[in-house]
């Protein structure tokens, strides 16, 4: 993987890091912001399982053991 995705991975984290306590204290911010940043929340959601796709298809093929398939939920 080279080093701009990582980086761009760790960017989307960080920022839906900063924006989950930002959502969840909706009574310090206004309705229509709390708004806005819940539809950022969705962008990055989507963004972030687009970038750890690799993960997903890993998962699929059954990297993983029969333990860690069910703590996942698939």
């Amino acid at each position: 993987m080279n080093t701009s995705k990582q980086i761009g991975k760790r960017i989307v984290d960080l920022v839906m890091i900063v924006l989950l306590p930002l959502l969840m204290a909706e009574i310090l911010t206004q309705q229509e912001i709390h708004e806005w940043l819940g539809v950022g929340m969705l962008v990055l959601f989507a963004l972030h399982h687009l970038l750890n796709l690799g993960w997903w298809k890993s998962f699929a093929k059954g990297k993983y053991t029969p333990l860690p398939r069910l703590w996942y939920g698939a």
